[in-house]
């Protein structure tokens, strides 16, 4: 899924940043071409009597990553190809955690949040809500940008623990998500500390209770 989408409900973002886009219209009139290893979306701007276009390419550890606007005739589905393999940024993949934002990420890190969300058994939707309350996703959303981020390639965690939620945190700062780290962040210490209490009051368990058996011990001698 290119970023248009996982945007779609959000502002216009500049084209020349080669962020994705979000045009001001209906999501809903884009049309998009999927291959094996590549993805095109395109739409028309009739405010600007232009063409937008994003295009993610598929290669060998990397993704070719282009947001343009063409003016004048709709560009051909190889013609957007073609460009994208000629100007579009290199994107590594598949994509780490705190990894540094170039305008593709967004995806991938959002299905980083999602598989934080399933390990803590916290719920994706009500959190982002809450976070960026202009922002509304389904499980079905997330479904598919689970699916378009594996697509590109993503490594995730074996564990969620303080070394891979510090990288999601950046992740999502990378993303400019920042409210949504904040949450992450205090959701993230919070279990953290949990743990290390309820370890803490496990060995001071098995400490009285090694105690214990030892006055035992000591009483049955000293009879």
């Amino acid at each position: 899924m290119p970023g248009w989408l996982w945007f779609a409900k959000s502002r216009h973002v500049d084209v020349s940043k080669g962020e994705s886009i979000i045009p001001n219209f209906n999501p809903a009139k884009a049309t998009t071409r999927s291959a094996r290893n590549s993805r095109i979306w395109l739409a028309h701007d009739d405010e600007h009597n232009e063409w937008l276009a994003e295009v993610i390419v598929r290669e060998k550890h990397e993704i070719r990553h282009l947001v343009e606007r063409y003016s004048g005739s709709r560009p051909s589905w190889h013609q957007l190809r073609q460009d994208a393999l000629r100007r579009g940024i290199h994107s590594p993949r598949p994509y780490q955690l705190g990894q540094a934002s170039d305008g593709s990420i967004t995806t991938c890190v959002m299905a980083l949040f999602k598989d934080f969300c399933k390990a803590r058994r916290l719920d994706a939707v009500v959190l982002l809500r809450k976070a960026c309350r202009e922002k509304s996703f389904s499980s079905t959303d997330f479904r598919r940008i689970r699916r378009a981020a594996d697509w590109e390639g993503t490594a995730y965690p074996r564990r969620w623990g303080p070394a891979a939620i510090d990288g999601l945190l950046k992740s999502l700062h990378e993303i400019n998500y920042h409210t949504l780290a904040e949450v992450v962040g205090d959701l993230g210490s919070t279990r953290e500390r949990e743990s290390r209490g309820g370890a803490k009051g496990a060995r001071v368990k098995r400490g009285r209770h090694h105690l214990q058996r030892k006055a035992g011990y000591a009483a049955r001698i000293a009879q």
